[in-house]
């Protein structure tokens, strides 16, 4: 990575595709485009892969946590179109974080684009 152009005060760290890479971010961007039509890269981190998992248990028919997953991407996506298109352009264009309520977990997302455009979906607490 080449920081000799950048400013002083500007913090460099991983981008999101080394963070997949690393094992950080799952990424669910296949299952997001191919069921909800989602055109960007979607990651998930520790906390929202362990509460899918927490919340898809006594499921017998499910041996890994897509149901929840599903729902959570149909929650977010009605989210998304619910926006005003003000907040949405702030969403998308400017970064800004969108918080939302999924089953009684508090959940934030933010665009990013340290790896073309990917939507990262965590807790306040991973923030």
């Amino acid at each position: 990575m080449n920081t000799q152009s950048m400013p002083d005060f500007v913090i460099v760290g991983p981008s999101s595709d080394e963070l997949v890479e690393d094992g950080y971010f799952t990424d669910v961007t296949q299952y997001a485009q191919k069921y909800h039509g989602m055109k960007i890269k979607v990651r998930v981190t520790p906390n929202i892969s362990s509460m899918l998992a927490r919340l898809s248990l006594g499921k017998e028919q499910y041996v890994e946590w897509y149901d929840e997953l599903d729902s959570l991407l149909t929650t977010i996506r009605e989210e998304i179109l619910d926006m005003s298109d003000d907040d949405r352009k702030s969403f998308e264009q400017y970064r800004h974080t969108l918080m939302i309520k999924y089953k009684e977990t508090d959940i934030w997302l933010a665009m990013d684009c340290t790896s073309n455009d990917s939507l990262h979906i965590f807790t306040p607490s991973e923030y």
